[in-house]
């Protein structure tokens, strides 16, 4: 409903909305907010996106692993997990092209596309920081127990946030063009501040 309604009244009806449109026509979809962090050159970790089969399983013959696999949409860790071998990868594969894959919401099926991204060691957690081109405030995330990521994890912690995840999020936060806007980041293997997702 949120979807239809504020598209119609920022839109169509040009009545002020929190959030707009623009901040929320990519909501709860990692596959868009990919194609817009590479339009504004925005960080984030290296993603590899197929919506053909043979594609996907042409990928995993050069693929490094682990690595992890993501519906579009979801919340709290539902369908994000680690791929430890190219068996594993194929095999979710077909699963994703056969009868697909439950999601986080019971209507929804994952069919006919695979989201991957490249596994980033060496991390902890990661920071949520929630920004509006004037402050932020944010906290970090452990990953969870047994777990090599902080999706889904209430492990939190309000510590100072370091002035170069500030940056990353201050920055995107500029070039995309939003009024407000949380930031996941992480860092990469270059060491290197990067944003996983965002969320209005």
């Amino acid at each position: 409903l949120a979807r239809r309604f504020i598209y119609l009244f920022d839109q169509i009806l040009h009545v002020p909305t929190y959030p707009n449109w623009h901040s929320y026509w990519h909501y709860d979809d990692k596959i868009a907010q990919y194609y817009l962090f590479r339009k504004y050159d925005v960080p984030t970790i290296p993603t590899h996106i197929f919506f053909q089969k043979d594609e996907a399983m042409e990928f995993t013959r050069h693929a490094e692993y682990p690595m992890i696999y993501k519906s579009a949409h979801g919340a709290g860790s539902s369908n994000v997990g680690l791929l430890k071998s190219k068996h594993q990868a194929r095999r979710y594969i077909n699963k994703i092209f056969g009868g697909g894959v439950r999601t986080y919401f019971k209507s929804e099926i994952q069919k006919g596309y695979v989201y991957l991204q490249d596994f980033l060691p060496d991390n902890e957690g990661d920071y949520r920081v929630v920004c509006d081109n004037r402050l932020a405030y944010g906290f970090f995330r452990r990953n969870r127990k047994n777990k090599p990521f902080a999706s889904g994890s209430s492990l939190k912690e309000y510590i100072d946030i370091p002035e170069q995840v500030l940056d990353v999020a201050f920055d995107a936060n500029r070039k995309m063009g939003f009024d407000i806007m949380s930031y996941d980041l992480l860092r990469n293997r270059d060491g290197r501040w990067v944003i996983t997702e965002i969320s209005a």
